[in-house]
C-alpha cells in the first residue's frame, strides 16, 4: 500500500505506473519505488526514492516537513538538473528545497539516486 501512495504523490510531476488517477503527460510512465532513504534539503527531511528510468529521483516530504504533503521529481537535463514539484504545504519550506536541488550537480543526484536504489526493502512492505 505505501508503494502505491508513494507513486501517486509523485504523480503530479510524472505520469506513474500503477496510480489509476495519474495525470497522461508527454513523458513515459516512470515508477519511483526504490528506496527510501532519509534526505534533508532547505532544512527539511524529506524522503528520496530512486526511479525505473535509470537516472531520476523522487522526494517526497517526511513527517515533520513543513513543506508536507509535498513531492519532487529531480532528473538531469542537459542544462543541469530538472527539478518539478506539486503540494500544498508551506511555500517557504518547499522554495528552499527548491533552490537547494536546483543547485545540485550530475554527480550528486547520481549519488542520491544509487543511495536510494541500493536501501534496503523495508520490512513488512
Amino acid at each position: 500500500m505505501r508503494r502505491w501512495l508513494v507513486a501517486c504523490l509523485a504523480a503530479g510531476m510524472v505520469a506513474l505506473a500503477g496510480c489509476a488517477s495519474a495525470p497522461q503527460m508527454t513523458e513515459a510512465k516512470v515508477s519511483c519505488t526504490a528506496g527510501p532513504i532519509p534526505a534533508t534539503y532547505g532544512g527539511q527531511p524529506w524522503l528520496a526514492f530512486a526511479c525505473d528510468d535509470g537516472r531520476s529521483v523522487a522526494l517526497l516530504s517526511a513527517p515533520g516537513n513543513a513543506a508536507a504533503p509535498f513531492s519532487f521529481v529531480v532528473r538531469p537535463s542537459e542544462h543541469g538538473v530538472r527539478v518539478q514539484g506539486d503540494g500544498s504545504g508551506d511555500r517557504g519550506a518547499s522554495a528552499a528545497a527548491f533552490a537547494e536541488l536546483m543547485a545540485m550537480d550530475d554527480a550528486a543526484l547520481l549519488a542520491l539516486y544509487e543511495q536510494a536504489l541500493l536501501s534496503p526493502e523495508p520490512e513488512g512492505d
